[in-house]
């Protein structure tokens, strides 16, 4: 996809959620900076009151869904993987696969997100699937990450 064909369609998607106030402030959630190709959104763990800035990676979006990363709330470096949550989606090591791709990093592996749509047990669980759909638009996915940010032990 053209880069700037993708960044027009990436602003349009960022534009509901940067206007939603009511949602950001029920989340608690801040859009730390929204700037092609990169969502940041610091996200609060309810339970342990732990930040995390979620960051989506949205280059050739939406030919591709975003790739995420947790960064340091101080920093914002990545967070390494031992200070990911724990539970069902978060992995805190990446994956290798002698044939298919790899993801050296931690990750979430959730529909929408790129390493799940990339990671060799999902192949056929194709991003074309959910691309375009309600459910599965930047919005939604941010939504989706914040719940499972509020499920895991952060």
């Amino acid at each position: 996809m053209r880069p700037e064909l993708s960044e027009a369609i990436f602003a349009g998607a960022v534009e509901p959620l940067a206007k939603n106030h009511s949602l950001l402030a029920a989340e608690r959630w801040v859009i730390v900076s929204s700037t092609y190709p990169l969502l940041r959104v610091a996200m609060v763990h309810q339970r342990s009151s732990r930040m995390r800035i979620a960051q989506f990676t949205c280059s050739d979006w939406d030919e591709l869904p975003p790739e995420f990363d947790l960064l340091d709330p101080g920093s914002l470096e990545l967070l390494p993987g031992n200070r990911w949550p724990t539970g069902p989606y978060w992995f805190q090591s990446g994956w290798t696969h002698t044939r298919l791709l790899a993801t050296p990093k931690p990750f979430l592996c959730m529909r929408g997100i790129r390493e799940y749509h990339t990671h060799f047990q999902h192949v056929d669980d194709s991003w074309e699937n959910y691309r375009g759909k309600t459910d599965y638009s930047l919005i939604s996915i941010v939504q989706k990450v914040g719940q499972k940010i509020q499920d895991a032990n952060v």
